[in-house]
């Protein structure tokens, strides 16, 4: 199966004009983040205070032999995250802070390393918690037209779109109008289908020399 390939406009998910995307919709950028620093007033005469000097840096402990060692409180996972949820925890935003350059490539790839979607950053740098965002919202989306998939792609997520869906009819004529040109059709196909039903992010960082987004298929929530 070749690479799936699209090419979309920045308006179908996000108002921003500073991203484009080379085979997915445009990326959402990050409102700007300005910190004003105000001047400080002169001032009107120096106080001086008698103070202590820092304490020194402690060692850390370390067990005598034949001691227990000290139980450390585990370190929650980031991973995985479900791309068809909306939001992150807190602990998830502090560990996707890295900034992603523009105009920056992010290889979007499954379980087995096949490349799903290359993705773009657009004219502005974006930080890691904000591509995941996007691929959010992405996941929900609807694709924007028939004619924008190549032929592969297009085998591909009609084949998705229908399975997911048992096949019933209801979900034949969605199709059958996408095929005609229905674009941003409520209830058609989506990102979700681009993807193949990997919707888990369970790892993105640059890794060897390019940003790496690896998602697979979601394990069941409560199993049996």
């Amino acid at each position: 199966m070749s690479n799936l390939t699209l090419s979309l406009s920045p308006t179908h998910l996000f108002s921003s004009q500073d991203a484009i995307v080379q085979g997915r919709p445009a990326l959402p950028t990050p409102p700007s983040q300005v910190v004003g620093i105000a001047e400080s007033e002169p001032l009107a005469g120096l106080v001086v205070r008698r103070g202590r000097c820092p304490a020194a840096p402690r060692i850390p402990y370390l067990p005598l032999p034949g001691e227990p060692n000290p139980v450390l409180p585990p370190i929650p996972s980031v991973f995985p995250i479900d791309l068809s949820l909306l939001g992150m925890s807190p602990a998830q935003w502090t560990s996707f802070s890295d900034l992603i350059p523009a105009c920056t490539t992010v290889s979007v790839r499954d379980a087995s390393g096949y490349v799903l979607c290359n993705i773009s950053t657009g004219r502005s740098a974006m930080t890691s918690g904000d591509f995941v965002a996007f691929l959010q919202h992405f996941v929900r989306a609807p694709l924007p037209s028939y004619a924008a998939l190549s032929e592969g792609a297009q085998e591909f997520v009609g084949e998705t779109f229908l399975s997911r869906h048992g096949y019933h009819r209801n979900k034949w004529d969605k199709w059958d109008r996408f095929v005609r040109g229905d674009k941003h059709l409520a209830g058609g196909p989506t990102g979700w289908d681009l993807l193949g039903g990997n919707i888990s992010l369970t790892f993105f960082a640059f890794f060897l020399g390019g940003w790496v987004a690896e998602v697979g298929v979601p394990r069941p929530r409560y199993p049996w």
